[in-house]
């Protein structure tokens, strides 16, 4: 059973044993900060003429630690009440612990500074809409509070650094001015890219200064100009890299690196035929004189008269045989 604390017309108060609302199936209250009490309350606040909204002060008074709330149904068992489990967390509070609920009068907030734990809700299109949406299900904040927004399957945490007009205000059916606080160690990300590109500036700077050092001292000496020798006591074949590089020659034949050995101009087996007299497409021996100023096999002229009769090549005059 709840335990009564102090005179009921000065205000409601009762400690009760906290279980989180998965113990009676309202998981869907985890988007929230209201709790659920008995039906034992509900009467008592109604003697009281406790109009509504009604808002809660709830205390782990073994941890010292508070926040406030509202109340979503009375419901609960007689001397329970259920509260999101996030909110057991932030409170201390173990399954059966007592916690006492007193009712409070709140102001409505004008403002409220929240603070991302992690830089992954500021990545968000719209932070702003999401969080007006899950505000819904809260009642009042609490500076210190490190209230849950859940989306998209994952749960954001905020803590409340700042509240306007008190440290506890209502923020049911008000307008607020919200204001988010960049996570420790977040760094924007136009500082950032401009901190890259400064760094990028200065080492580009140092390389520009070192080359150009570099080169008002190449005159003067080269580094690495030693001779090397080698134990066996032969000649050292220049690196690849350390030789010097030639200038590539203008290529005045290009034909030539497109066939393999290039193209052939001469023919040594028609050279030695010509050195012989015998010449491809003409019978008998011929000098090579003669052969330059034979007629080509195939070409028409008056070779049976003439040819012959100056005692020149007459082509095609032999004589035919059948071998019977």
């Amino acid at each position: 059973m709840g335990e009564g604390d102090g005179d009921l017309g000065s205000g409601f108060s009762q400690s009760y044993s906290c279980f989180p609302v998965s113990f009676i199936g309202k998981d869907d209250m985890e988007k929230g900060n209201k709790i659920l009490l008995p039906q034992s309350a509900l009467h008592a606040l109604a003697r009281l003429h406790i109009s509504w909204p009604m808002l809660f002060e709830v205390v782990n008074e073994a941890k010292d630690r508070r926040t406030h709330t509202g109340v979503l149904e009375f419901i609960a068992e007689e001397g329970t009440c259920h509260f999101p489990y996030w909110m057991m967390q932030n409170l201390g509070l173990e399954e059966g612990d007592l916690v006492r609920v007193r009712n409070i009068s709140l102001p409505k907030g004008t403002f409220v500074q929240l603070q991302p734990v992690t830089a992954e809700f500021l990545q968000m299109s719209n932070p702003r809409a999401v969080l007006e949406v899950a505000l819904r299900g809260y009642a009042a904040l609490t500076v210190g509070d490190l209230i849950y927004l859940p989306f998209l399957d994952k749960n954001f945490q905020l803590l409340v650094t700042d509240l306007r007009p008190a440290p506890a205000v209502s923020i049911i059916e008000t307008d607020m001015e919200v204001e988010f606080k960049a996570p420790e160690g977040y760094v924007e990300p136009s500082a950032r890219n401009t901190n890259q590109e400064a760094e990028e500036i200065m080492s580009s700077e140092g390389e520009a200064s070192e080359s150009e050092s570099g080169a008002a001292d190449g005159h003067q000496s080269r580094l690495f100009c030693g001779k090397g020798c080698r134990l066996d006591g032969k000649a050292i074949r220049p690196s690849p890299a350390s030789a010097p590089a030639k200038k590539e020659e203008e290529n005045r034949e290009p034909w030539k690196t497109k066939l393999l050995h290039g193209v052939r101009t001469s023919c040594s087996e028609y050279e030695e035929l010509v050195r012989s007299g015998r010449i491809p497409g003409f019978i008998g021996k011929v000098t090579p004189g003669a052969a330059a100023r034979a007629p080509a096999a195939g070409v028409s002229g008056d070779t049976s008269g003439e040819g012959a009769a100056g005692g020149g090549f007459a082509a095609f005059s032999g004589k035919g045989n059948t071998c019977e």
